[in-house]
């Protein structure tokens, strides 16, 4: 596996824990704490989330995202835990 598969992979995996804990938040460099609102942000992190799902018809469409960016729209699913996660390191992060 490549450098920069490794780190997609562990970046993945973090963020996915951090979800799962409700700790997300966590992932945002310091520096810029209270110049962002959580919950737009924590969308954003669901988006991306969703996007990385393993069955294509599980990830939102760009229609939805679009729609749930541009009217502050709650209306998303949870995430599943990535295939990235499972499939490149095969473990499971619960």
């Amino acid at each position: 596996m490549s450098t920069a598969s490794t780190f997609c992979c562990w970046k993945s995996v973090v963020i996915w824990k951090l979800w799962k804990e409700e700790r997300a938040l966590d992932i945002i460099d310091p520096s810029i704490e209270k110049t962002y609102l959580a919950d737009e942000l924590l969308r954003c992190i669901q988006i991306w989330q969703l996007c990385e799902q393993e069955c294509a018809n599980d990830r939102p469409s760009m229609l939805t995202i679009n729609f749930v960016l541009g009217n502050n729209s709650n209306t998303l699913l949870s995430p599943h835990q990535p295939a990235f996660v499972i499939n490149k390191l095969g473990t499971k992060y619960r």
